[in-house]
């Protein structure tokens, strides 16, 4: 297992949390990412196979050189299957070694906090903490061997394509790759000034398409270890799973 901490995470550890608590954020009537997606693609071009392999080395290299990243998105989670659209604001901070703080904005707030070998998530308006144990989870797990960081392209068939502005990279699992993935597809949408993600989106095998904003996005900022430890409040419950 790959100890490089990855964007990708940030996603997926989303999707799995509020599935496992059975938590669902509040609709909203106004999707507005596929508009700026749409805008983010326009004239997208494929990349020639060599080219292909140029980009894909330039990203892995310049993820696998980085520390930590840190930024704010914005999410909506469609869930095909009954045609309804749910949203989620936070930030979110990773560091190497499986260190990762995500914290919502929203009304039902919660926290989800690594500290390398326990992953909390704590809902702080219904005052319970779950707990789970990193080594123990292999749906967690399973995540820090995908892009930004680790080769992706040994799970995935990797499509990239161009614009002026952004690198777009498809990948689709390959159907002879056995994996606890519950995924199908990702597309990234990289900025090619700084090779900074700005969008990813994923379809789940569940019928759930998660589409993510990322906003002030910052890497090798330096935090202590201290940072993903969390303080669980007196009278919160706490339960393992």
């Amino acid at each position: 297992m790959k100890k490089n901490i990855i964007l990708i995470l940030f996603c997926f550890l989303i999707l799995n949390v509020f599935a496992d608590n059975g938590d669902t954020p509040k609709p909203s009537p106004k999707p507005k990412l596929d508009g700026i997606f749409r805008t983010r693609v326009e004239d997208m071009k494929d990349a020639s196979e060599k080219e292909q392999v140029e980009i894909i080395k330039m990203i892995k290299d310049f993820y696998k050189s980085m520390k930590s990243i840190t930024g704010k998105f914005e999410e909506e989670i469609l869930l095909s299957f009954i045609d309804q659209t749910h949203f989620l604001t936070g930030s979110f901070t990773f560091k190497k070694e499986k260190l990762f703080k995500l914290e919502t904005f929203d009304s039902d707030k919660q926290i989800i906090v690594c500290d390398g070998e326990t992953l909390l998530t704590y809902l702080v308006k219904d005052g319970i903490c779950y707990k789970r144990k990193i080594e123990s989870a292999e749906d967690i797990n399973t995540l820090f061997e995908i892009l930004p960081v680790g080769d992706f392209d040994e799970k995935f068939n990797v499509t990239v394509a161009q614009n002026e502005f952004n690198y777009l990279l498809e990948l689709k699992i390959k159907k002879d790759i056995e994996t606890k993935i519950n995924f199908d597809k990702i597309i990234y949408i990289i900025n090619k000034s700084d090779l900074l993600p700005n969008m990813v989106y994923l379809w789940s095998r569940d019928g759930r398409v998660l589409k993510l904003n990322l906003l002030e996005v910052t890497i090798n900022k330096e935090f202590k270890k201290s940072y993903f430890k969390l303080q669980i409040p007196e009278g919160v419950e706490i339960i393992d799973y």
